[in-house]
């Protein structure tokens, strides 16, 4: 590993050196090589996407497709896309298209997945891919297929306090890492219509689950490396009116006793906090855990409970004017899509076909532990002291 008691400091963001430049796999971007982006949805989260993008060096908007043409025309002239379309196969066949983000709702992830990679072209899909394990599979062997570039969105992993983080956890500062915890849930009610929104339909892959449980368990393989969990044990909340989960909770244990626990929810606001805790010391990833610019490192001293706590802060960068002036952003924090995007860049110009923060395996991964936990709510759900009717008094 390396020095028990060092790691390296750094001082801002600007310094973090990305895992992918770390491991000497890519280049730094320096606007030279383009890459042509085309957009699938015209959505909030495309809305995010595109408005980060327009900082990366080398990317090029070129096209955009939603099934609404006047959504999709309003989308393109407001961020100056010179080619809109209401058909999905224009899109995925435009020879000046190289890469393709999906930011659909889940239920369509994998046919436009597939349309795209079939056409020829990358993709970034947001998160999750599918809306099981099987259909991330289909999308990962077809890019394998096809000798093209896929990564599952978990913008998490990209953020320079992330990549910092596994730094200090593969210096082992905070020793053997035994146990892991981590949560996000808001209350969806406040901001999405209930029953009517997309994120409560099962058919379009609604779901605490596949919303926000994704974020929470994509890291435990951050925390443990690839390495299965020997058992997942997972209980939750269905909506039996809608038949979506609305929250859950899991244990994954490992062995020699290294335990992992989340919960996820759409019912209520809770900490977000990531915590990895190593025989040494333990980092917390502070709120919002999902898209962090804040964390703590706590390092073991003589007696227990001792520890020595030091916080490293890392602010996004300034927002462009330009940004601002055509809307900004819808969701917290989403200027850091940038560094996600630099890094696709950086490794499709490389010849790469994934990114080393966030690998295909690592997507297996956290789908496997999904479809367990899946299974096991979905099979809780007749169980009526695990099912309080309370949702059925949300003024509608």
């Amino acid at each position: 590993m390396g020095d028990t008691s060092l790691f390296p400091v750094i001082e801002s963001a600007q310094d973090v050196i990305p895992l992918d430049l770390r491991l000497g796999l890519t280049r730094p971007l320096d606007g030279n090589q383009i890459l042509r982006w085309g957009i699938c949805g015209a959505g909030r989260v495309c809305n995010d996407w595109v408005q980060s993008l327009k900082v990366v060096p080398g990317a090029r908007i070129t096209s955009v497709a939603a099934r609404d043409p006047n959504r999709a025309s309003k989308f393109a002239k407001l961020h100056g896309i010179p080619h809109v379309s209401n058909d999905y196969a224009e899109l995925m066949h435009r020879s000046d298209v190289d890469i393709i983000y999906i930011g659909t709702v889940q239920s369509e992830h994998l046919a436009h997945a597939l349309l795209a990679l079939e056409s020829g072209k990358h993709v970034l899909v947001e998160k999750p891919a599918g809306c099981n394990r099987d259909e991330l599979k289909t999308m990962i062997e077809t890019a394998k297929q096809h000798n093209r570039f896929f990564l599952e969105g978990v913008w998490t992993r990209f953020f320079p306090i992330v990549e910092y983080i596994r730094q200090i956890l593969e210096s082992n500062a905070i020793g053997s890492i035994v146990a892991m915890q981590s949560d996000f849930g808001f209350n969806s009610f406040e901001q999405e219509e209930y029953p009517s929104s997309p994120m409560y339909d099962k058919s379009l892959g609604g779901g605490a689950l596949l919303y926000v449980g994704v974020y929470p368990i994509s890291m435990i393989p951050f925390a443990f490396g690839n390495e299965k969990p020997c058992q997942v044990l997972a209980t939750g909340y269905f909506d039996q009116k809608l038949q979506v989960d609305m929250n859950g909770a899991i244990s994954a244990m490992y062995k020699d006793g290294r335990i992992a626990t989340v919960m996820y929810g759409l019912t209520g606001e809770t900490a977000e906090e990531t915590t990895v805790v190593g025989s040494k010391g333990r980092i917390v990833i502070h709120t919002p855990a999902h898209c962090p610019l804040r964390m703590t490192v706590f390092r073991k001293k003589d007696g227990r409970g001792n520890v020595e706590p030091q916080t490293y802060e890392f602010p996004l960068p300034a927002i462009p004017q330009s940004v601002n002036e055509t809307g900004g952003f819808v969701y917290p924090n989403s200027f850091g899509f940038q560094f996600e995007a630099a890094a696709v860049q950086r490794c499709i110009f490389a010849g790469l076909t994934e990114c080393p923060q966030y690998t295909t395996d690592d997507s297996l991964l956290v789908a496997e532990i999904m479809e367990s936990v899946r299974d096991q709510v979905t099979a809780r759900q007749e169980e009526e002291h695990c099912n309080p009717h309370y949702l059925s008094e949300v003024p509608l």
